[in-house]
């Protein structure tokens, strides 16, 4: 019951319907308002005070923190799905930018072994057809670029979009379903990592990778009833208080 109470609050900070440096009410009332014990309130809302979307303070209660000053990459995949497609081209994006410094990095540091694993990778890679198959791939051949990179930080980025991967089955499709263009660029990016021109590597991933999220945030938006705009307004602007229900 703690889980569900703490996504319940979570989900309203998310969207604004709690506003930063808004004041809790008592674990009473919210024991009260949830139907469960003040125990489980509690549970929940010290979930909530680790993952630093409030603060509670003995005397002053629980109050809603600025989790853009706090927060971290791990909130992705806790963040409800409509707040989660208005962050799809930021997360793209940030992903561009881990794939394509990745792949300077390793031009210089991949060891043979290495390039031959991302090899291998992308060759089964060429030969799959199922999405979901694609996406396993894809990590694999990922944390084998990343560990090319030695750069451990990155493999724990990776992390997060590995869950969010796995949390939405739009999204993989979006990435991978009858896109043989997709599946046939590992290989290129391959012959660019044993080419060793970090450069050279690093403008032509970008500029493949911005084409290929272009396509991808279309079909995405075509596939179902995302609306990004909309949500992240209401998401970034976060004013205005909504009474608490036990709504999620």
């Amino acid at each position: 019951m703690s889980d569900q109470v703490a996504r319940s609050l979570r989900d309203k900070v998310f969207t604004g319907a709690l506003v930063t440096g808004e004041r809790l009410p008592p674990e009473r009332e919210l024991a009260e308002a949830f139907g469960v014990s003040r125990h489980t309130v509690r549970a929940a809302l010290t979930r909530l005070e680790n993952e630093n979307l409030v603060t509670t303070r003995q005397g002053s209660g629980t109050v809603v923190a600025d989790f853009w000053l706090t927060g971290g990459l791990g909130l992705l995949d806790k963040m409800p799905r409509a707040v989660q497609e208005a962050f799809l081209p930021s997360l793209l994006e940030l992903r561009r930018i881990l794939a394509v410094e990745a792949v300077g990095l390793a031009c210089r540091r991949a060891k043979p072994a290495q390039v031959a694993g991302l090899r291998a990778i992308a060759r089964r890679i060429a030969r799959t057809r199922e999405p979901a198959a694609i996406m396993e791939l894809d990590i694999e051949f990922s944390r084998v670029l990343f560990a090319a990179a030695h750069n451990p930080a990155m493999i724990l980025l990776l992390n997060t979009v590995e869950g969010l991967y796995r949390q939405r089955s739009d999204l993989v499709d979006a990435l991978f379903r009858d896109r043989p263009e997709v599946s046939a660029s590992y290989d290129a990016l391959v012959d660019l990592v044993e080419h060793g021109d970090a450069d050279l590597a690093r403008a032509e991933i970008r500029r493949a990778l911005e084409e290929r999220d272009a396509v991808t945030v279309r079909r995405y938006a075509a596939n179902g009833d995302a609306n990004p705009e909309p949500a992240a307004a209401g998401f970034e602007a976060r004013t205005g208080r909504a009474r608490l229900s036990t709504e999620p």
